[in-house]
């Protein structure tokens, strides 16, 4: 096409028809013009089809860490309010005097249980070394900030490894002061069945002062506040969890129907 040009130029000059020389000579630089054009609008869009490309598959590693995550919540939270009731029921049954039972073995055996949240962030650990300018969706990008940097410290804090004042730490004395092993004896079978372990029932001793232990009362009081505190957290975390899950789905499908 160049030579082409080029020959019908010459000929032009030849032929000393100036007037067209310069229309074609100015064709020729439209031509180029556009053609440079093009090829920086095609290569634009390629750079923003991999930056969505990007973007979709860091939002989706992230929304699959969120379920995981939410999963994790939602046991944690299933434990902490199964430990809650027995321990309302413990206080009380101590409160009102009632006669030692199975239960009251039971009720004290899990008044230490407590959970540990373990959020998975390696799709925000992506994000971090991709950059956040990678999302596009400001108001999303500060959605995913909120959780990964505010709820999920506040939940992992608030766990058994990490919150200053511990369940089992706090039981441990009442429960040793308390509670001897039995005679009797039970098999726990092991997650793959294939062996199981001895293990000895409890059972209480010294019941009357255990009704009289007023220090133990304020114990089981401060535990009962605690974990409606770490309840009422889990429940934000969860909702919070959930809200974000669904706008992460929102503007994956916002993104794949722009590609």
């Amino acid at each position: 096409m160049i030579r082409f040009f080029r020959k019908l130029r010459q000929k032009l000059l030849a032929e000393g028809k100036l007037g067209q020389y310069l229309t074609y000579a100015v064709g020729e630089i439209l031509l180029v013009v556009i053609g440079i054009l093009i090829a920086l609008a095609l290569n634009n869009w390629n750079s923003d089809r991999k930056e969505r490309d990007l973007e979709i598959k860091l939002l989706e590693e992230i929304h699959e860490d969120l379920r995981a995550s939410l999963y994790d919540l939602e046991s944690g939270l299933e434990v902490i309010r199964e430990s809650q009731d027995m321990t309302r029921a413990l206080r009380d049954h101590i409160m009102n005097r009632e006669s030692e039972n199975e239960l009251t073995t039971k009720y004290m055996l899990r008044l230490g249980a407590d959970d540990q949240y373990f959020p998975r962030v390696s799709g925000y650990t992506a994000l971090q070394s991709a950059g956040f300018q990678v999302l596009s969706n400001d108001s999303l990008r500060q959605d995913i900030t909120f959780v990964y940097e505010l709820i999920n410290p506040r939940i992992v804090g608030l766990g058994r490894e990490h919150r200053s004042v511990r369940f089992l730490e706090m039981a441990k004395p009442y429960q040793d002061k308390y509670l001897i092993l039995s005679d009797s004896v039970y098999y726990r079978v092991h997650r793959d069945r294939q062996d199981s372990t001895r293990m000895h029932y409890h059972q209480i001793v010294h019941y009357d002062e255990l009704l009289d232990d007023e220090q133990f009362k304020k114990e089981l009081q401060y535990i009962i506040g605690s974990r409606g505190h770490k309840v009422f957290n889990y429940l934000w975390a969860i909702d919070d969890t959930k809200e974000l899950m669904a706008a992460i789905e929102n503007e994956i499908e916002r993104l794949k129907a722009k590609r």
